[in-house]
């Protein structure tokens, strides 16, 4: 039994809450958030996409489609138009990807988080970032990826997928007047390892 032609209903629009929160998610975490089978996922996406309120982009040969949301869907979520992406670029997608994931991780476990498209409304998670390289002083405004409430108050989450320089890195766990949490993959860190500015931050 498949739902293609039918409007979307009640799971559907609660996925599009969801997606207009992140802009941009695979399928997997889509998924999860819906809670059910991948084929029924699939049919809730193309409920969606008939209705204006998704789009599918391709990714790589074997990385599947990124699902996005539409202006459209923006606006029928309760959302500001501008909440969904103009575009994504090859270069954006492995990092889109990783804070859906981490996205899907908090809703799925009933944490109160905020995503990268809600920061731009919040003047409280703009950061003024200062570190030193081979230009000089580079000043620049920074927001993290994602943030979360916790019982110790709001925690920033940054999402890295390629390594950064050691002054940046240092920069960047500094500006945060409370903890931070870095989740770094072969990240270049001041100090060994790249949590270790965040922990010590942290404490």
């Amino acid at each position: 039994m498949t739902f293609t032609g039918v409007a979307p209903g009640r799971t559907s629009l609660r996925a599009l809450e969801w997606l207009a929160r992140v802009g941009a998610s695979p399928s997997l975490p889509l998924q999860l958030v819906m809670g059910c089978s991948e084929r029924v996922a699939r049919d809730h996406v193309r409920r969606l996409e008939t209705a204006g309120l998704a789009q599918r982009t391709a990714m790589r040969r074997g990385d599947g489609a990124l699902v996005m949301v539409t202006r459209a869907g923006a606006l029928e979520a309760g959302h500001p138009a501008r909440r969904a992406l103009r575009s994504l670029s090859p270069t954006g997608w492995a990092h889109a990807s990783a804070c859906a994931w981490v996205s899907a991780w908090l809703h799925l476990r009933g944490r109160e988080w905020i995503s990268d498209r809600e920061m731009l409304d919040d003047d409280f998670w703009r950061f003024d970032l200062r570190y030193q390289d081979h230009r000089g002083t580079v000043r620049r405004t920074h927001r993290p990826d994602l943030g979360v409430h916790t019982m110790s108050g709001p925690v920033a989450i940054e999402v890295e997928l390629q390594p950064k320089a050691a002054t940046r890195l240092r920069g960047i766990c500094w500006i945060y007047a409370g903890p931070a949490v870095y989740a770094p993959k072969n990240v270049e860190a001041p100090d060994r390892s790249g949590r270790g500015c965040a922990e010590r931050r942290a404490r």
